[in-house]
Formats: structure tokens, C-alpha cells, sequence
């Protein structure tokens, strides 16, 4: 029994958690020098073994971590990452029997090892686990979250903008199409406003610096001035207006949730508070024998030398 709990406490450890994810950290990177070295057409045996190697590593962590803590390694606090280790390393394992064994390359199973590699990739999750009792890692966290319906809201708003004058571009180009006569302008124009759908990924391109709004523009202008005019406004609607409101209105959102999460941790401090005073009363009262509200000298050493207390 004397081993398992040791085991057990050396795997509850900020030690072992920074082993591990060193290892995790090691493995991914591998399999990107792997993923190269495929892009090179360059043999790949020296990464097969590097995997097995570190899949036999995380097979021997899950097992001294069954080991030592039993039922409870399905069953605790930790059982959702837990259970994700245990299916992870299985999935790995059987990577390599099927790799080593079986001797199946990848000309005759391409799609089950880039989905072993997937599973392999998902092992940086890990990194969540350690990171989870850093404090800041928790305010980004509490911060992200409480901000999601802020970030959700601005960008049904960004999107109805886009939508709008997405459907006055797209209204353009049908205009063009039937009445002028040049079919290169016709072409430049449904490259970038062909369809409703087409322009608001080109809106969104300009938007994103995904492209140059320019050239986007001198599409329109070939229309006239009115539609070339519209699109200036747009970049000028979303970029200096919809953008800002919507970072400043985000920003502020994170900042108050920052806050709310401080608030949250003195609201823990002052419970743990109340917790230890509440416990040290209850040691008091134990002390004083005599219920006399106070304690003497001899209650004190009587306490001390009660194997007991």
C-alpha cells in the first residue's frame, strides 16, 4: 500500500504534470518533423519508431496511474480526462500493432493513419490539463467564456452589414450583366460579386485584408460611380464604425469579467475564511475540557499529549 500512494501523490504533483506535458510537447513535435519529412517524400522509420516509443511511455503513465489509484482513476474528480487518456493511448497502441506487426504502410491505409495522426495531434489537449490551476490561464479562460454571447451579438451584427451591402453588390453586378457590352468587365465583376454568397466573401476578404479592397473596387467602378461610392462607404461603415464598436464593446466585456472573476476569488478567500475560523472553534472547544470558555495551561499539554487529537 506503502507504493500506490506514494504513486498517487507523485501523480497529483505540479511535477508530474510538467513531465507529461514535456512529453506531449516532445511528441507533437515529432510527428510535425514526421509530416515534413512526408512532404519531402523522405522515409519515415525513424519517426514510426519515435511514436511506438512514446506510445509505450503513456502506456506505462496510464498504467502506475491505474494502479495507483484504482476505481478511482474512472471514477474521481478527473474521470472526463482520465477516460480521454485511456481511449487516446488505445487508439495509439493500436496504430502500432497495425504499423509494426501487421505491417500495413501507408499506400493501403492512408486515411486511418492521417486519423491516427489526428488522435496523436489531440495529445496538446493535455496541455489544458496543466494549465488549468495556473491562475492567469484561468482569468483568459473565465474572460473567453463570459465574453462569448458579446462576441456572438457583434458578429450577427457584422454579418447583417456584409449581408446588406452584399446583396446591393451582387444587385450590381446583374445590372451590368445586362447592359453592358464588355465582357471583360462582366468577368472581373462575377469573379468577385457573382453571387450573394460570392460577395460576401469577397466583403469579408476586403475586410480581413484577405484582399486588397481596391481591387474589389475597381470592379464596381466599371459599373459607375454609384455602386463604386457604395463600396467606399462599406469599408468605411465596417472598418472606422461596426469594427471598433465591436473590439471596444468585447474589450470592455472581457474587462468586467476579469473583474467578475476577481470578485469570485475573494468571495473563495472569504469562504476558506470561514472554513479555518469555524475549524480552529471546533479545536477549542475540544480543548477546553471544562467547557469554561477558557483554556488553561494544563488542557493545552492534555491536548498535546492525546495521541488522538
Amino acid at each position: 500500500r506503502v507504493f500506490p500512494r506514494f504513486a498517487a501523490q507523485f501523480f497529483k504533483s505540479s511535477k508530474y504534470e510538467v513531465i507529461t506535458t514535456s512529453l506531449v510537447v516532445a511528441s507533437v513535435i515529432l510527428l510535425g518533423f514526421e509530416m515534413q519529412s512526408l512532404a519531402d517524400r523522405q522515409p519515415t522509420h525513424v519517426y514510426d519508431v519515435g511514436n511506438v516509443v512514446f506510445d509505450m511511455i503513456f502506456a506505462t503513465d496510464l498504467f502506475f496511474r491505474i494502479f495507483a489509484f484504482g476505481l478511482d482513476f474512472f471514477r474521481g474528480a478527473d474521470w472526463r480526462w482520465n477516460m480521454s487518456d485511456f481511449c487516446l493511448i488505445l487508439l495509439c497502441l493500436l496504430a502500432d500493432f497495425v504499423l509494426l506487426v501487421l505491417d500495413v504502410r501507408e499506400a493501403s491505409a492512408g486515411r486511418v493513419f492521417r486519423a491516427i495522426r489526428v488522435v496523436r495531434l489531440t495529445r496538446t489537449l493535455r496541455m489544458l490539463r496543466t494549465l488549468r490551476s495556473t491562475r492567469e490561464f484561468q482569468k483568459m479562460t473565465f474572460a473567453l467564456l463570459s465574453s462569448t454571447k458579446t462576441l456572438l451579438c457583434s458578429l450577427l451584427i457584422l454579418f447583417f452589414v456584409m449581408y446588406c451591402f452584399a446583396v446591393l453588390f451582387c444587385m450590381g453586378f446583374v445590372d451590368a450583366r445586362a447592359q453592358a457590352s464588355d465582357s471583360d468587365t462582366i468577368d472581373g465583376m462575377e469573379e468577385y460579386f457573382g453571387s450573394v454568397p460570392q460577395s460576401l466573401l469577397t466583403l469579408f476578404m476586403a475586410t480581413t485584408n484577405g484582399i486588397s479592397w481596391h481591387l474589389a473596387f475597381l470592379q464596381l467602378l466599371g459599373t459607375g460611380w454609384v455602386y463604386a461610392i457604395l463600396f467606399v462607404a462599406y469599408v468605411v461603415i465596417v472598418l472606422f464604425g461596426v469594427m471598433n464598436v465591436v473590439t471596444s464593446v468585447f474589450v470592455e466585456s472581457a474587462v468586467m469579467s476579469a473583474q467578475h472573476y476577481k470578485d469570485i476569488l475573494i468571495e473563495e478567500k472569504e469562504r476558506a475564511k470561514e472554513v479555518a475560523k469555524t475549524h480552529m472553534v471546533e479545536v477549542f472547544k475540544h480543548i477546553d475540557d471544562d467547557r469554561s470558555g477558557y483554556i488553561t495551561t494544563e488542557e493545552m499539554e492534555s491536548f498535546f499529549e492525546d495521541p488522538h487529537a
